[in-house]
């Protein structure tokens, strides 16, 4: 019998064809061997040591080594946590009032598989988005390859290919007829030319708008744009422009299209853009007159005007390097994940924050959507509990617009736990010390929601020490669905009496002082500093053609505390802007630039931005989401129009997301139409690194990117996350009004859950998590790495040709776990698992309240997902085989019998080095080579 391997011995061979899809179709050799790490081209990869004799195994592939014990880790796969009953798996408490801890981490399944997978995973991101500006070292990091004994590659700052020269369009040769010079030593009484160049890109705009009221359409045939406008461009010398000193955010409208900004081609250096205002600190020894925190603190005499915000974010202008606004307990939020840094909830207090009178609900339900528990606008029978939606005023009073689509607790106030440790897996968890948040009104508590979908903010009111008890001010709309707070992690800052750790300020606004603990025992010198006021440095709306390339965006301000808008019933809130936000445009872009630090969301998409591209960029330590998609509905209705569409964001490197805000991702998309994902490396976020948000208009492809290390501070998400509770109108491709969503594709991305992990929680779900409603989306060509596929309640749709390894590691999951839902169909792919129950499913729309399979119920059994020509590798001997559901264990044969997994095979053991060569076929990657 001819043996059905995944790859030939050196990982290449022929294109794969249809035939080819799964394990055991793909060599004709009849030889496979074990496994060996070697470097190619200074990256890790798995070549295959070719040996022969291979004899027959089931289905027509031998067992490979010894079998191992199947080894289902974790709760039952039939489970959904997002229930009001099991919003957090159980833990055991290891220190005094509760480090939450879920046992000790799971064992790696396969090291050297684990290894390899990393390598390949770094040597994919590098062909994505290159190794430039320290890309390759920044990836290598954040997949820890250091584990698996390799040497870091070298830190490159190449810089991106010069610009332009001036005249000449960056992506082609069409003429300027409009040039404007900017300078940091320039004057805005100048012309902006090369000899007397403008200080600011206020007055660069308004020298364009003049120049162009002085052209001659009639006489300017063949350089003026279809809009009527000159194209121009905006030349800026290297330097910092200070957005929050001179002028707040630029503007630009109508009048402002065509035009690109842009480095000056013979610039040495970077052009960055802040939102902040800078200060020179001249440090000195604090004295009894100054009112000191402590004694050992530096101080500066600082004018800011009362109308300025708040001071709670400081940046050292030369390093970058990020103050700390004195908190307890103390940590840095640009280096810690909770717990590090954190002390420990014991209970929340509800109350009126704000009011809580019943608000009017709103519902639709004609016409019903289809067979799914989220059929009508408003409401749901979702069996963890009917539920009412969309609400205005009540519990929407929190939220920007008055609405909200969720009535969940809002927290008045919170009591703290004055105990600390050490958790199971060596994470510290702070005791809250009283003493150091004295008078911390008008300071900031964080603190994350109950079941960890996110985290919250509020202004602390007032406290009370023998009660242990925080009240608020205000606040807590920074997740969509709050739940309220248990035993989870905060911390307070903004507090002068907490001042008492290296790298920490506070400013007094009263007695304008700047405290500051630098990383040094002697206050002298000065210190140059930036402090962000503005949240958005570029506002386009209404323009068409504005371009945006080579700049660095920096320094931009919070807006925790300013209202968030819940824009579809998904989870999220979001807050509606960024350091860079399209609003009502055509054909704008955003290319080779760089976001670093800002408070917010980086790029914000919203209503009626059309063909927008984002790309070739880099986005660090992002206060929010990197990139935001975000549209509008008048209650179910979306025909108007008023939302994003045709995006395309691709070949970024996005890392280090969600600073301030845990329900954050590298894309946020809501109300939004046809965006497009692509060629992406996105990872270390506190969330999912992709969140769609609704099923309002579909038509997304997600493809080629790099995820991993997603879901590290909350729990029950996969790294990619979709919802579709609504029902809502749009106009189709047709130009028909539709309820329906254009197909989604989610192809050849490699997901990888982890290899982090997420900080002693557990429970990291699929790498794709089709939740709630999910609809209309074809998954195919995807590597995924501990975490597998799922479906709860949605139909339609396809998961295809899929390599999915180990989907068990962190949560007992298995390769697909698909509740009840017409039309969705898994075939063609190949999982590699030690669990002996690979499937879940169940033909039911009763969720976690129930499974069932009945092969003489052809209604249900049409809501049970079709599964076929499909490629298991349990670990061990696939006779132990079983689906569970409900009382009763399937059989391979019970299925087989009654048509499911025709054409499907078991497998004990596969070598690791065909794992790697099928992984490498599906993401484009080139043949292994030993070394």
């Amino acid at each position: 019998m001819q043996h059905r391997v995944i790859g030939s011995a050196d990982g290449g061979g022929p294109p794969v064809t249809a035939a080819d899809r799964r394990l055991g179709r793909m060599a004709s050799s009849g030889r496979l061997g074990t496994s060996r790490i070697a470097w190619s081209v200074g990256l890790l990869i798995v070549a295959s040591t070719v040996v022969p004799g291979w004899g027959s195994g089931v289905h027509g592939l031998a067992p490979h080594g010894g079998a191992s014990t199947a080894a289902a880790a974790g709760r039952s796969p039939h489970r959904h946590p997002e229930s009001p009953g099991d919003s957090a798996p159980k833990r055991t408490r290891t220190v005094g009032g509760g480090g939450r801890v879920g046992g000790p981490p799971p064992p790696i399944p396969d090291a050297a598989l684990d290894c390899a997978l990393r390598g390949l995973a770094l040597q994919t991101a590098v062909a994505r988005v290159g190794s430039g500006r320290g890309r390759a070292a920044a990836i290598y990091d954040g997949l820890r390859l250091h584990e698996c004994g390799l040497p870091r590659p070298p830190l490159s700052t190449a810089a991106p290919p010069p610009s332009a020269p001036p005249g000449v369009s960056p992506r082609g040769t069409t003429p300027f007829i409009i040039q404007v010079i900017v300078s940091p030593a320039g004057d805005d009484s100048n012309p902006g030319t090369l000899a007397a160049p403008v200080r600011t890109a206020h007055a660069a705009r308004d020298l364009v708008r003049k120049a162009r009221r002085s052209i001659v359409p009639a006489s300017s045939a063949g350089t003026v744009a279809p809009g009527g406008l000159a194209p121009a461009e905006v030349l800026f010398h290297a330097g910092i422009y200070h957005f929050g000193a001179d002028g707040g955010t630029l503007t630009l409208g109508a009048a402002d299209g065509h035009t690109v900004y842009r480095p000056l081609a013979a610039t040495a250096g970077d052009v960055v853009f802040t939102g902040a205002v800078p200060r020179t600190l001249h440090l000195r020894s604090a004295v009894a007159a100054d009112n000191a925190p402590r004694h050992d603190a530096c101080v500066a005499d600082m004018d800011w005007p009362s109308t300025n915000p708040d001071v709670d974010l400081l940046f050292d202008v030369g390093t970058g390097a990020n103050f700390v606004w004195a908190r307890e307990p103390n940590g840095n939020p640009f280096r810690d994940l909770q717990p590090t840094g954190y002390a420990l909830a014991d209970g929340d207090l509800n109350g009126t924050l704000p009011d809580r009178s019943p608000g009017q609900h709103i519902e639709i339900d004609h016409p019903p959507r289809n067979s799914s528990v989220y059929p009508v606008w408003g409401k749901d029978f979702d069996p963890r509990g009917p539920a009412v939606w969309y609400t205005q005023g009540g519990a929407g009073s929190r939220f920007a617009g008055n609405s909200t689509f969720w009535n969940g607790t809002v927290s008045a106030g919170l009591r703290w736990n004055a105990t600390g440790g050490v958790t199971q897996h060596g994470y510290n968890v702070s005791g809250f010390r009283a003493s150091k948040v004295r008078d911390p009104e008008r300071a900031v508590l964080h603190a994350f929601q109950r079941a960890y979908w996110g985290n919250q903010q509020w202004r602390i009111r007032s406290m009370d020490v023998h009660s242990k008890t925080f009240l608020f001010e205000e606040g807590g709309w920074q997740v969509g669905r709050p739940l309220g707070v248990k035993d989870q992690p905060f911390f307070v800052e903004g507090v002068a009496s907490a001042l008492d750790d290296r790298g920490e300020f506070f400013f007094n606004r009263s007695t304008q002082k700047m405290f500051v603990l630098p990383n040094k025992t002697t206050c002298t010198g000065q210190l140059d500093v930036a402090i962000p006021s503005v949240e958005t440095v570029i506002r386009v709306d209404g323009a068409e053609s504005v371009r945006f390339q080579q700049i660095q965006f920096k320094f931009t301000a919070r807006t925790i505390l300013q209202r968030y808008t819940v824009p579809s019933p998904g989870d999220w809130a979001i807050f509606l802007g960024g350091a860079v936000v399209f609003t009502n445009v055509v054909d704008c872009a955003v290319r080779e630039c760089v976001f670093n630090r800002t408070g917010s969301n980086a790029v914000f998409v919203g209503e009626r931005a059309i063909r927008t591209v984002i790309e070739d960029s880099d986005f660090v330590y992002i206060g929010d989401s990197a990139i935001a998609t975000v549209g509008k509905l008048e209650l179910n209705d979306g025909t108007a129009g008023n939302v994003p569409s045709g995006t395309v964001i691709q070949r970024n490197h996005i890392h280090e997301i969600g600073v301030w805000g845990k329900q954050t991702s590298a894309l946020f998309s809501a109300v939004s139409c046809n965006t497009t994902f692509t060629d992406n490396v996105a990872y270390n976020g506190p969330r999912a690194g992709i969140n769609i948000n609704d099923g309002f208009c579909g038509g997304h492809n997600i493809s080629s990117n790099v995820l991993f290390n997603w879901v590290r501070e909350t729990q029950d998400h996969g790294p990619i996350n979709t919802w579709s509770r609504e029902m809502t109108w749009r106009i189709d491709r047709n130009n028909e009004r539709s309820q329906y969503p254009d197909w989604s594709h989610l192809q050849g991305n490699l997901i990888m859950n982890g290899p982090s992990g997420n900080r002693d929680l557990g429970n990291l779900f699929p790498c794709v998590d089709n939740d709630d409603g999910s609809a209309h989306y074809f998954i195919s060509k995807n590597v995924c790495v501990y975490g597998g596929m799922k479906n709860y309640l949605g139909q339609d749709k396809i998961w295809d040709s899929n390599l999915i390894v180990h989907p068990e590691r962190w949560s007992g999951d298995p390769c697909l776990c698909a509740w009840g839902g017409g039309n969705n169909v898994y075939t063609n792919n190949v999982c590699v698992t030690n669990n002996t129950s690979p499937l879940a499913l169940d033909g039911t729309i009763s969720g976690i309240h129930g499974c069932k399979i009945d092969f003489a119920n052809a209604t249900l059994m049409s809501q049970v997902a079709h599964v076929a020509a499909n490629t298991y590798v349990l670990g061990s001997d696939p006779v132990n085989f079983t689906l569970p559901c409900g009382p009763t264990n399937f059989t391979w044969a019970d299925l087989q019998k009654h048509g499911l997994e025709k054409g499907s095979e078991l497998h004990a053991k596969v070598p690791d080095g065909a794992v790697m060569a099928q992984a490498r076929r599906l993401l484009g990657a080139p043949p292994a080579r030993a070394v």
